[in-house]
């Protein structure tokens, strides 16, 4: 049973970890898009 908790604690980190970076991709695709749309 506490190994199948370590286990997804592990992924829960992962998947975390992957939201940030997906998070950061988004922002900087947003701010690329108001450049664009503002002319710069």
């Amino acid at each position: 049973m506490q190994a199948q908790c370590e286990q997804l604690a592990q992924q829960q980190t992962r998947l975390l970890r992957e939201l940030a970076q997906i998070d950061a991709s988004l922002t900087e695709l947003r701010q690329h898009s108001l450049r664009a749309l503002s002319g710069y």
